[in-house]
């Protein structure tokens, strides 16, 4: 089954040879310059459409290249080998892309006034996003200051600045965290100076996450404030548009400052933006310092869940960066071959025969370097499939303990849940019993007050006067009452003379009508109609209760400021 494979890629590897001599002839034999212009320019415009290139589009940036190679200025040239890059870039074949960026680069005439600063810098900033995915840190460092040099030279700032934002990420890669807050510093620099607040704003997240680590809660709170308000990238709503970064940090900022409420809503903010590790892990920290079991044992088991994912993506990453050096090799071969066969191409007129004969040779030795390779490689897969599964196994035990740690927690809490209940019936039922205690006292009091009060010498005299339809209640007599109330309700009385313009006598029709003195009493006592004492008690009603009724008084009285008066 191998050696199928081998016979039938090999097979594959000597017809692109064949199909890239015959581009080369084809190439060579064109001689419509302004076609080839054209049709440089018409791919060039579909990479600026950000067009996604397919295995399709190979034949024609392969003929761009041949024909520019031998016909074109350095500026066609730089064009052409770059525009193959970014299909072989978008295909996904990192190493074929890397190598013809690097001929772009050759091609460029630095020295010339017309040079294409614009397209280098293209060109640097493509070879460091690829170096990134290759984790290459320090290739990738290397392409991002040349993308920054070739942008000033162009006199761009602002890809400028870029490139050098951009330095954090390798830098970081690296775990050079000094390096890392000194270029985002130096770039929110530049940004302000050429008047891009918002990208200074946005040139934070390392920064943050560095202050987080380092737990320098002043730096993190100030960084974090300056990309909530000044980056723009969050929207009416308040939600962040670039991801959940922004929550992951500032999640861990909360539970650092013991604010986990806080703490829960920004990690659950984070998942819903797809942080899944960070953010299970940030609820399972605070759920650890809450101590609440369930929770804990929820999101232990999603964030292994989440970590097995990752843990599985990279050993993926790895069996594809194996495979990538292996078809860089390949891809080196065939490029030398070609540079051979198109040296001996204006050699003699068998040029045919000669490039079969090579072909054959070639077909023969890259068989026999790809079955090398093919063994080297399973060796690598099966180590890398005994890790996996080592560390699955791992996973397994690990996932038995939590469910049996899970099922623990339930029981406690089922426990707990129980105990909780009873002890709230019976603080209920104290409660009640205390409440009503308390009822009983305070209403004892209020009526031993009131009692009191009816003992009073004024008290009984008033009594004494209402008896005989010829007694009036004096000025000084009602004073006298007044002062009596006043001592026993204090705030009763306050409260009277709280009301605008109030009048001594009013006051007395108020004091009467809380001792339960009918209208008609009142209106004897005080030599005035009936109707005159309801307005009274109206206005009164009124101005202490907001309530129009002249009937109510009394019972207003009593429930506010507890006077209890049976005539």
């Amino acid at each position: 089954m191998h050696a199928n494979n081998n016979i039938v890629r090999s097979g594959r590897n000597s017809f692109s040879l064949l199909l890239l001599f015959l581009c080369t002839l084809l190439a060579g034999s064109c001689t419509n310059r302004q076609a080839m212009q054209e049709r440089l320019g018409y791919v060039s415009s579909c990479n600026r459409a950000d067009t996604v290139f397919t295995v399709r589009w190979l034949p024609a940036v392969d003929s761009l290249v041949c024909y520019f190679d031998h016909h074109g200025t350095p500026n066609e040239r730089l064009m052409a080998y770059y525009l193959q890059g970014r299909v072989h870039h978008d295909m996904g074949e990192a190493p074929q892309a890397i190598d013809c960026y690097q001929k772009a680069v050759e091609q460029a005439d630095t020295t010339a006034d017309d040079c294409d600063y614009h397209t280098l810098t293209a060109v640097y900033g493509q070879m460091a996003q690829l170096y990134r995915n290759q984790f290459l840190p320090d290739d990738e460092i290397a392409a991002l200051r040349l993308a920054a040099r070739m942008a000033n030279l162009e006199h761009n700032t602002l890809s400028g600045i870029i490139a050098i934002q951009r330095l954090a990420g390798p830098y970081f890669m690296k775990s050079d965290t000094d390096s890392v807050l000194i270029v985002e510093k130096q770039a929110r620099e530049l940004y302000l100076k050429h008047g891009y607040p918002e990208y200074a704003a946005q040139a934070v997240l390392s920064s943050i996450w560095i202050a987080l680590n380092r737990q320098d809660l002043t730096e993190a709170e100030r960084l974090l404030t300056l990309y909530r308000n000044e980056s723009g990238l969050f929207d009416n709503n308040g939600e962040s548009a670039r991801g959940g970064a922004y929550y992951l940090d500032k999640g861990i900022y909360m539970t650092h400052l013991e604010m986990l409420d806080s703490a829960l809503y920004y990690f659950h903010k984070a998942i819903k933006h797809g942080l899944y590790e960070g953010g299970y892990k940030g609820l399972l920290s605070v759920y650890e310092k809450m101590n609440r079991p369930d929770s804990i044992s929820k999101y232990a088991r999603l964030f292994a869940a989440a970590n097995d994912s990752s843990f599985l993506h990279v050993n993926q990453e790895t069996v594809h960066r194996i495979s990538a050096l292996y078809n860089y090799s390949r891809q080196q071969r065939i490029a030398e071959e070609q540079a051979e066969q198109a040296r001996r191409a204006n050699l003699h007129s068998i040029i045919i025969l000669s490039f079969t004969l090579i072909l054959l040779i070639a077909f023969l030795f890259s068989l026999k370097v790809y079955r090398d390779k093919q063994r080297q490689k399973q060796l690598e897969l099966d180590l890398l499939k005994n890790t996996f599964a080592e560390t699955l196994e791992r996973y397994e035990q690990k996932k038995v303990e939590l469910e049996k740690f899970e099922t623990k927690s339930k029981e406690l809490n089922a426990s707990y849940e129980e105990e909780k209940a009873e002890l709230a019936e019976q603080v209920a039922a104290l409660q009640g019993k205390i409440d009503e205690m308390k009822m009983q006292k305070d209403m004892s009091k209020y009526l031993e007050r009131s009692a009191t009060f009816c003992n009073t010498a004024v008290v009984r005299q008033i009594k004494e006067l209402a008896s005989n339809p010829f007694n009036l209640l004096e000025a000084q007599q009602q004073k006298e009452l007044i002062n009596t109330t006043g001592e026993f309700f204090a705030d009763f009385v306050h409260d009277l003379f709280l009301i605008k313009d109030i009048s001594q006598q009013t006051v007395a029709v108020c004091i009467l009508a809380a001792m339960n003195f009918r209208t008609d009493d009142i209106a004897h006592l005080l030599n005035v109609s009936g109707q005159r004492i309801t307005n009274v008690k109206r206005e009164l009603n009124k101005a202490l209760f907001d309530d129009g009724n002249a009937r109510s008084l009394t019972e207003n009285i009593k429930r506010k400021y507890n006077i209890f008066i049976l005539q």
